[in-house]
């Protein structure tokens, strides 16, 4: 067993349990490929169950995409493995977080379809890298500089997972060498045109000049913020339990005996029950906590139409058409 295999072997047991059916997201790129081999070769030793691919061709390359897609099936031919794929619809013109999402819903519906507990991307530690630097440049807080989850149960129950998170590009690119095994060239990733790419090229290769072992002290940095952060997030899940009011409420006076780690999660949490959507920016949790010591009426504008406001000592999250506004105070 190669080094890459050996490895992975290791870490495995902390995402799945032993035997596990997998689905891999394979693109036909360098992450995924060799993703997929060392999932396989672990299939041979037990580590893991079946193991399956799936394949989104997104149709943004032209030929080159329907290239991407024949390789992936031939790889999975050669390796005795199912393979399942899907087309984008022409005339889709979303950005890349539209695509992600096609992406992440083909896969999930999958696997739901053919009874497979697990999806595995190909995300490696410079993918990791590039996103938490991604993250504190657009404004985060610690959620976001915790970078990609290593495990992760989507809404229908199907768990994420990223098998080579701590490994790198170049771990790829020298495993796929010891193969002998070739992999799809993504045209795209050579240019400058997205964010991403910015940072690939030009951001990453001067601070690994400043620091060799930089994805390592990143992927570091990400744990550790990541345990602190369950802990907090625990924290304010317990504590919004406890100062829940009815009609999708919490009582002021609870929110204000709170420190404002938890106070603010317990607003986005408000928000995420009434809205059904997390990621309530910083400027509208902010504004919140604010209006929570304003004296009444006072209300704020949140995204999707919903509006926080004081009434008693209860704070609410509702949708403006079923806001009642409290009195005007003479």
């Amino acid at each position: 067993m190669l080094q890459f295999e050996r490895i992975l072997s290791v870490n495995i047991k902390h995402l799945l349990p032993r035997g596990a059916a997998v689905l891999c997201a394979l693109s036909g790129g360098a992450d995924s490929v060799a993703m997929t081999l060392a999932l396989y070769a672990l299939r041979e030793i037990g580590c893991v169950g079946a193991v399956s691919c799936a394949h989104f061709n997104h149709g943004l390359r032209g030929e080159d995409s329907d290239g991407d897609a024949e390789f992936c099936k031939s790889l999975c031919e050669r390796l005795g493995l199912p393979f399942y794929s899907q087309k984008a619809e022409h005339g889709i013109r979303g950005g890349e977080a539209e695509y992600r999402s096609l992406r992440y819903d083909f896969l999930i519906k999958t696997a739901q379809t053919h009874t497979i507990p697990y999806v595995a991307t190909a995300h490696t530690s410079d993918d990791n890298a590039e996103t938490i630097l991604l993250n504190l440049t657009r404004g985060t807080g610690l959620d976001g500089l915790t970078g990609i989850p290593a495990l992760r149960q989507d809404d229908t129950g199907v768990r994420i997972i990223r098998p080579i998170l701590h490994k790198s590009r170049a771990q790829v690119l020298e495993y796929l060498s010891e193969k002998g095994l070739d992999f799809r060239e993504d045209t795209t990733n050579n240019t400058d045109d997205y964010t991403r790419n910015r940072v690939r090229h030009n951001v990453v290769p001067e601070l690994l000049k400043e620091n060799p072992r930089l994805l390592e002290t990143l992927s570091q940095t990400a744990e550790l913020l990541r345990r602190d952060a369950d802990y907090l997030n625990e924290q304010a899940k317990q504590a919004y339990a406890a100062i829940a009011l009815p009609d999708n409420a919490v009582s002021l006076r609870g929110l204000a005996e709170l420190p404002v780690s938890i106070s603010g999660r317990i607003i986005r949490l408000l928000y995420e029950s009434a809205a059904g959507s997390s990621g309530l920016p910083f400027k509208h949790t902010e504004a919140v906590l604010a209006l929570c010591a304003a004296e009444p009426p006072a209300a704020v504008q949140l995204p999707g139409g919903f509006s926080a406001y004081r009434e008693g000592d209860a704070l609410f999250i509702k949708n403006v058409g079923a806001v009642v506004r409290p009195p005007v105070r003479d």
